[in-house]
Protein backbone atom coordinates (compact mmCIF):
# COMPACT_ATOMS: atom_id res chain seq x y z
CA UNK A 1 0.00 0.00 0.00
CA UNK A 2 1.41 3.39 -0.90
CA UNK A 3 0.27 6.96 -0.98
CA UNK A 4 -1.08 8.12 -4.35
CA UNK A 5 1.27 11.12 -4.18
CA UNK A 6 4.32 8.83 -4.22
CA UNK A 7 4.07 8.56 -8.01
CA UNK A 8 4.11 12.34 -8.32
CA UNK A 9 7.14 12.62 -6.03
CA UNK A 10 8.88 9.87 -8.00
CA UNK A 11 8.88 12.08 -11.10
CA UNK A 12 11.29 14.49 -9.45
CA UNK A 13 13.97 12.11 -8.14
CA UNK A 14 15.57 8.73 -8.82
CA UNK A 15 15.98 8.13 -5.07
CA UNK A 16 13.75 5.29 -3.87
CA UNK A 17 14.74 4.95 -0.22
CA UNK A 18 11.96 4.46 2.33
CA UNK A 19 11.90 8.18 3.12
CA UNK A 20 12.30 9.72 -0.34
CA UNK A 21 8.79 11.21 -0.33
CA UNK A 22 8.32 12.07 3.36
CA UNK A 23 10.26 14.15 5.86
CA UNK A 24 11.13 11.42 8.37
CA UNK A 25 14.41 9.77 9.28
CA UNK A 26 14.92 6.62 7.21
CA UNK A 27 14.65 4.23 10.19
CA UNK A 28 11.28 5.76 11.13
CA UNK A 29 10.03 5.77 7.53
CA UNK A 30 10.88 2.07 7.23
CA UNK A 31 8.94 1.14 10.37
CA UNK A 32 6.25 3.81 10.58
CA UNK A 33 3.31 1.47 9.98
CA UNK A 34 4.37 -0.77 12.84
CA UNK A 35 5.22 2.08 15.23
CA UNK A 36 2.15 4.19 14.60
CA UNK A 37 -0.08 1.12 14.33
CA UNK A 38 0.89 0.14 17.87
CA UNK A 39 0.32 3.72 19.08
CA UNK A 40 -3.11 3.77 17.40
CA UNK A 41 -4.10 0.37 18.85
CA UNK A 42 -2.98 1.43 22.34
CA UNK A 43 -5.00 4.64 22.08
CA UNK A 44 -8.02 2.75 20.84
CA UNK A 45 -7.74 0.21 23.66
CA UNK A 46 -7.34 2.98 26.26
CA UNK A 47 -10.38 4.84 24.88
CA UNK A 48 -12.52 1.70 24.95
CA UNK A 49 -11.29 0.87 28.47
CA UNK A 50 -12.24 4.36 29.69
CA UNK A 51 -15.61 4.09 27.99
CA UNK A 52 -16.27 0.69 29.57
CA UNK A 53 -15.22 1.94 33.00
CA UNK A 54 -12.17 -0.34 33.34
CA UNK A 55 -9.87 2.64 33.88
CA UNK A 56 -10.75 5.27 36.47
CA UNK A 57 -10.51 8.97 35.72
CA UNK A 58 -7.85 10.84 37.64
Amino acid sequence: MQCPLTRIAARYTNDRRANFDIYLPEWLARHNKLIFGVVYAAGLFFTLARWAGWVLQV
